[in-house]
């Protein structure tokens, strides 16, 4: 696969990171997979995967190398948690990449983060764009309400952002 290649010549870029974007690709596609992603959306997130360290170039290797914190798997899984909890990333999609880091097999999503069908239509509206004002125009409702679903919709979706709650959306096939 030709960006596999491109991910073994990012990873040149430190001697110390040798296959470190097969690594991620490989992880990043068992995580997805745990998820119950379709096939066509395994390949593409292993292809991003493969590529996702390339900005790396243009950080001086004085930088990289410079010496920092290193962490066993059990610790980054806690600061991956850790992290989630504050809002940076969905919390149960890092359950999944840690479950996937140990190896797992399976891996249960819970049900109760289903969004009704008016939160669906809201974050459908809201990932193409729309304004909070917008979706209560095309939909004939106050844009307080909207305000309010989309509150709803972040809470039971674990997100903070509307991209993570589109992505989450997407990847949980509420919206299309």
């Amino acid at each position: 696969m030709p960006l596999t290649l491109v991910g073994d010549v990012i990873d040149l870029k430190l001697p110390w990171l040798a296959g470190h974007s097969r690594q991620v690709g490989h992880l990043a596609v068992e995580a997805a997979r745990l998820w119950g992603l379709p096939a066509p959306a395994l390949t593409e997130i292993g292809k991003a995967a493969l590529i996702h360290g390339l900005g790396r170039a243009a950080v001086s290797n004085h930088l990289w190398n410079t010496a920092g914190p290193a962490h066993t798997e059990s610790e980054a899984g806690r600061l991956l948690k850790q992290e989630a909890s504050r809002g940076l990333f969905d919390g149960e999609i890092c359950e999944a990449v840690i479950a996937a880091a140990r190896g797992e097999r399976k891996f249960s999503q819970p049900k109760s983060t289903l969004l009704t069908p008016r939160e669906c239509h809201i974050l459908l509206e809201i990932s193409h764009g729309a304004s909070n004002k917008q979706v209560a125009r095309n939909l004939g409702i106050s844009a307080s309400t909207v305000r309010t679903h989309m509150e709803t919709i972040f809470r039971k979706l674990g997100c903070s952002t509307r991209a993570s709650a589109t992505l989450k959306g997407l990847t949980l096939g509420l919206i299309a």
